[in-house]
């Protein structure tokens, strides 16, 4: 599974909120009776914000330690 980059994506900051927000869908998802469907989609969305979050911390990083030199 291959996600675009987003180069004007959300802060990491808001990217973690989203995730918490995400993993916490998944555990209501899973204590309810919802369809493989749902907790699939949810995964998916899941993977796909930790894949942002990645390169967001990447681009913060980077762009600070190209600042400095």
């Amino acid at each position: 599974m291959r996600f675009e980059f987003n180069a004007a994506a959300e802060s990491p900051e808001e990217l973690q909120r989203r995730l918490a927000a995400l993993a916490c869908e998944r555990q209501r998802l899973r204590e309810s009776v919802n369809s493989r469907e749902s907790l699939e989609r949810n995964r998916v969305e899941i993977v796909r914000h930790q894949s942002e979050l990645s390169h967001a911390l990447v681009r913060r990083y980077l762009l600070s330690a190209q600042s400095a030199a």
